[in-house]
């Protein structure tokens, strides 16, 4: 069987517009945390977003699971060694200049385990302009944003978000782990 890990997978319309709606609700409410992170210059923040940390509870088992059917299945693509969710899910609002410059979603210490990157288009992909997810080693992309689609890659893709021009850009990640990369 051929692998082809360097390929992002799409699943359109995964998600239920009434289930983008449910997950934005559960952030409702939640803390947020700092989603400005590094810097590329004084100024230039490497990601300015909000975002809220959904963890496990009996009102989002469904959530969990629904992303981990998605995981097993798009794993069949990869064929990685991996264990489940280690750490929340977050639900990020992109609002006008917001975006995510490049990066890996592998790393150090809690990063060093994460195998797959799975992001959910939680609204409309016509609601705003610019907010585009991109990756630096696909050519000819065009990465569907219809609400409601996921998108499964390796972690170790370099990826981000360009700038949202219009609207708000709403969506879910969350990064499956396994055993170290060997």
């Amino acid at each position: 069987m051929q692998h082809n890990i360097g390929i992002p997978l799409a699943i359109q319309n995964y998600f239920s517009p009434d289930e983008c709606g449910k997950i934005i609700e559960l952030s409702t409410g939640l803390p947020e945390m700092d989603g400005v992170a590094g810097y590329r210059g004084k100024e230039s923040p490497l990601r300015d977003s909000r975002i809220k940390a959904i963890t496990p509870s009996d009102d989002n088992v469904w959530l969990y699971k629904k992303l981990q059917n998605a995981a097993i299945s798009a794993n069949k693509q990869y064929q990685f060694d991996i264990s489940g969710f280690h750490e929340g899910l977050q639900v990020a609002e992109y609002t006008q200049g917001g975006h995510f410059d490049w990066h890996l979603d592998i790393g150090t210490e809690t990063e060093l385990a994460r195998k797959l990157s799975v992001s959910v288009q939680l609204c409309d992909g016509n609601d705003y302009t610019g907010g585009d997810l991109e990756f630096l080693a696909v050519e000819n992309q065009r990465i569907p944003r219809g609400l409601g689609d996921i998108i499964v890659f390796p972690a170790f893709l370099a990826h981000r978000v360009t700038p949202v021009t219009r609207g708000v850009r709403w969506s879910l990640v969350a990064w499956v782990h396994g055993a170290e990369f060997r």
